[in-house]
This record gives C-alpha cells, sequence and structure tokens, in this order.
C-alpha cells in the first residue's frame, strides 16, 4: 500500500497539520482526515512529491521515522530542496539517493524485453545477433535515442504510442529545469541558465571543451571545461 501526497497542490490546512507533531497519534489523525481517506495499513509507503513546497513536512521525518508506522520517500527540485531550508532542522534520518536516468537496458525492460543478456552477451563475446533480433534491437535502439530516459517521458510514450506526446512531457520537464536554474540565477547572482543554454551549441561545433568566456560578461566565475 503507498500514497503520494503532491505538496505542490495541496491545502495550507494539510501543510499546516506538520507544525504541530508533539502529538504524533493526533498528527495522523488530522493527516488522514484531511486526505479524507482510512489510515494507511502499517508498514505502507507514504511519498512526499514536491516536498519543497512544504520545509515543515521535511522537518517532521525525524519524527515519523522515529515513529516506525510507516516508510516515506521524499522528491523534489534538489534546487528548491536544498534552498528552502530556512527555520528548519534538516532530519538526520534523511538518506540521499542519486537518480539516473534509464540506461537502454532499463529502457528495454519497459517494453518487456526480459532478456536483454542475449545483447550483453553477443557484445562481450563479440558474435553478431541473428537478423531477427539485430532488426529488433536497433528498432528500441532508435525509439531509445528518440525518447530518452526520463521515466514520466517514456510512461506516456506506452500509454498513447504518440512521439509528439512524449515529446511535450518532455519539454515540461525541461522546462522545469530552466526555471529551477533562472531561480538560482536571480538568487544567486550565478550565470547557470546562460551556461545550460550554450551548451548544445558549444558541443555541436565538435569542440572538446566549453569556452566559458563565450557566455558572458562574467565569464571569470565560471572554472570548467
Amino acid at each position: 500500500n503507498h500514497i503520494i501526497i503532491d505538496f505542490s497542490i495541496v491545502s495550507n490546512d494539510f501543510k499546516n497539520v506538520f507544525n504541530d507533531m508533539l502529538f504524533i497519534d493526533e498528527f495522523f489523525s488530522k493527516f488522514f482526515l484531511l486526505l479524507k481517506i482510512s489510515p494507511l495499513p502499517k508498514g505502507s509507503l507514504i511519498i512526499f512529491d514536491e516536498i519543497q513546497f512544504c520545509p515543515k513536512a521535511r522537518q517532521a521525518i525525524k519524527t515519523l521515522v522515529a515513529d516506525g508506522r510507516y516508510h516515506y520517500i521524499e522528491t523534489g527540485s534538489l534546487v528548491s530542496i536544498k534552498e528552502n531550508v530556512k527555520g528548519i532542522l534538516i532530519p538526520s534520518e534523511e538518506e540521499t539517493i542519486q537518480m539516473y536516468p534509464m540506461d537502454y537496458e532499463e529502457f528495454l525492460w519497459a517494453f518487456d524485453y526480459n532478456d536483454s543478456n542475449i545483447l550483453r552477451d553477443s557484445f562481450l563475446q563479440k558474435k553478431p545477433l541473428n537478423g531477427i533480433l539485430h532488426k529488433e534491437f536497433m528498432k528500441h535502439f532508435k525509439y531509445y535515442l528518440a525518447l530518452g530516459g526520463m521515466p514520466k517521458v517514456l510512461s506516456t510514450f506506452l500509454q498513447t504510442k504518440d512521439f509528439y506526446a512524449a515529446e511535450r512531457e518532455k519539454r515540461k520537464i525541461i522546462s522545469l529545469y530552466e526555471n529551477d536554474l533562472k531561480k538560482f540565477d536571480s538568487d544567486f547572482k550565478t550565470s547557470c541558465y546562460l551556461v545550460w543554454k550554450q551548451i548544445p551549441s558549444m558541443l555541436s561545433k565538435h569542440s572538446t571543451r566549453f569556452v566559458a568566456k563565450a557566455v558572458n560578461e562574467r565569464a571569470d566565475s565560471f572554472h570548467f571545461q
């Protein structure tokens, strides 16, 4: 059993529940009442999505983990999560997990290709695949190049079989990334967004270096290549 709570859309009344964690049973009574659901069975998973919109919920993890009745996952924008920490205690119980896009093998799993060992063995043994298998793997590899490794994008494609719908989902995610970079630049007077926009054009020139001076007048603040 699990439930996903998106803090970007919940009411302020619900967010305010996390202001008082002194009596844990009373907290859970209000918690599930405002969600309009029955309490989950012990051992269920509660996912706090977009946790940056409710820093108090992040602080509450310390008490919730100590209570022990449920498991928790926090997700959200990393830039905003690191920024929205004023006035809260960062729980030592948090364990950060670095997430990556799907690789090609994981991409194949999403298409119910559970026998990707054939491809790996062929590569390691330097033996060609037969014509039918080669054609099938190449078709999905082209899908992988077009769709990328973002789970939400692939999920959209699997549901709709529509490349345009998947591309729109991808653009929405990239737009969120760019908005985060702009906010970061605004708060800290950096040029992350400008660097981000310059990367494709510079790499398309077959350059092995990122030329920081080409970004703007504050180029001396960058030291990477």
